[in-house]
């Protein structure tokens, strides 16, 4: 079964998850900076031109600087972001998680809209 554990801490990480969508959906950058850990990493090898980053302080200056160009209406709406999770496992202290996504956007380079 894709969702194991405590039935609390599988809502609690599904909140996780929805609350870092409803931040990129919103451009809230302290709401989205609430679902990293201090010592986070994050790696978009698909958009190589974001690099990646280490610590949530530059996690989160770059992902305040890629909103600016990665949105709908040339950057100047939010993008359409949905998450959703595909299995969560809660074991003791420890769990992990698999989360699908959605994304509607603006290409910057091309300014076609892209899912």
């Amino acid at each position: 079964m894709s969702f194991t554990g405590p039935l609390e801490d599988r809502i609690l990480i599904r909140e996780l998850i929805e609350t870092y969508a409803h931040g990129v959906m919103t451009r809230d950058a302290a709401l989205w900076a609430g679902t990293w850990a201090d010592d986070a990493s994050w790696a978009l090898p698909e958009w190589p031109d974001l690099g990646g980053f280490e610590g949530k302080a530059a996690i989160v200056a770059g992902w305040v600087e890629s909103m600016k160009a990665y949105g709908l209406d040339h950057g100047a709406k939010p993008m359409v972001y949905v998450a959703t999770p595909g299995s969560i496992a809660v074991d003791g202290d420890r769990a992990s998680a698999v989360a699908y996504t959605s994304e509607i956007f603006d290409d910057p380079a091309t300014g076609e809209t892209r899912r």
